[in-house]
């Protein structure tokens, strides 16, 4: 073999080297953007279960669910594209579900539910995210932007009186032992969690409710504090009382003892 021709050899080898190196390289780029865009589709599909379920439905609007139901049946088919899961096809009839129910109204829009004031930092939480979606929605031209300003408005009206309502049952529970200064106490925490969004029309009534109901409990704790005055003798009284009697104690002692001496 001529010096050329092995020359020729080892370049082809080298340049066949480079080229699997790059492929490999190539290869694995693109596994790892794959995992990615599973990663990021799983963790979008997870918010969006989260929202259907742990969230009271009543917080979120129709429009807004049927929206839900369809961005979780896309990411469904994209994640069916890249990686084919065997209950992809169940889940996507899940969701067909859920919007229908929101179209059919099956699950009111409106109303009050109790919520448990432990569940309040995670509701306050999820509220958080679907004003985030509704936001990305909207950006993306999928709600009409009138819409989605008053989607947002009562979203963020929601999360201020999620931690307002827990600070009322406070209140309504110390009231019950008429302990009026810490129900003022809890009221004007409820009033604090409207501070972000003062000019919210929708919450400016709660806020002149919650200002008058701290009014009338300012009224009552005064007069439960006159009557309390009233019903107590004064102490300087019961201490003049206190010693008169420990000075006619002594004075019967005194006299038994002189009768007992004569």
């Amino acid at each position: 073999m001529t010096a050329i021709s092995t020359a020729a050899a080892i370049g082809g080898i080298i340049i066949t080297i480079i080229v699997l190196v790059y492929v490999s390289q190539y290869r694995q780029r693109a596994q790892d953007a794959r995992q990615r865009e599973m990663n990021a589709l799983n963790e979008k599909l997870r918010q969006f279960k989260m929202l259907a379920t742990a969230l009271p439905q009543h917080f979120i609007a129709p429009d807004i669910k049927v929206l839900l139901g369809q961005r979780a049946i896309e990411t469904l088919k994209r994640l069916g594209d890249l990686d084919k899961p065997d209950n992809i096809q169940d889940q996507i009839v899940e969701w067909q579900t859920y919007q229908d129910n929101a179209k059919n109204n099956a699950q009111a829009a409106s109303g009050k539910q109790h919520i448990n004031p432990t569940a309040i930092k995670e509701i306050r939480h999820l509220l958080k995210v679907l004003y985030r979606f509704i936001e990305s929605q909207m950006k993306r031209g999928r709600i009409e932007k009138g819409t989605g300003a008053q989607h947002l408005e009562q979203t963020l009206f929601l999360i201020s009186k999620v931690l307002a309502d827990a600070h009322v049952v406070k209140a309504k529970q110390v009231l019950k032992e008429g302990r009026f200064r810490i129900a003022i106490h809890h009221y004007h925490d409820a009033l604090a969690a409207f501070n972000p969004i003062p000019n919210n029309p929708l919450a400016q009534k709660i806020i002149l409710l919650y200002k008058q109901t701290i009014k009338d409990l300012e009224k009552q704790a005064t007069a439960a504090q006159e009557a309390k005055n009233i019903s107590a003798p004064p102490a300087a009284n019961t201490q003049l009382g206190a010693e008169l009697d420990q000075m006619m104690n002594k004075q019967d002692t005194w006299k038994k003892k002189q009768a007992y001496d004569d």
